[in-house]
């Protein structure tokens, strides 16, 4: 909470005293003092063991510019509105499922 009641004077301070520190390209005050900031996460299911993580885990969650940089991988991408049709989608050569209806953390 701190950070988040000061915000406006510590960037004032940063920018006198070393300015290169900030993005200032950036206009969300997470971004510009250069932290991380939590993505919406996508929901993955390899339908091809081709694709499964680590070669065991064929269900699994990635931040959505991690996603991105994936997805083209495989020729067939079968987006599901619901998390039972996901977790049943039968097994498809070189194709992935997604689903991001929920939280991950959550099972609904």
């Amino acid at each position: 909470m701190f950070l988040e009641w000061n915000i406006i004077l510590l960037i004032s301070l940063i920018a006198a005293i070393r300015s290169n520190l900030l993005g200032h390209d950036q206009t969300e005050w997470r971004r510009k003092l250069g932290l991380r900031v939590s993505e919406p996460m996508i929901r993955v299911r390899a339908l091809d063991p081709v694709f499964w993580l680590a070669g065991q885990h064929d269900d699994f969650g990635l931040p959505l510019s991690a996603f991105a940089r994936h997805a083209q991988l495989a020729a067939c991408v079968v987006i599901c509105e619901n998390l039972l049709n996901f977790l049943t989608f039968p097994a498809l050569p070189n194709a992935i499922a997604i689903w991001s209806g929920a939280d991950l953390a959550s099972n609904a």
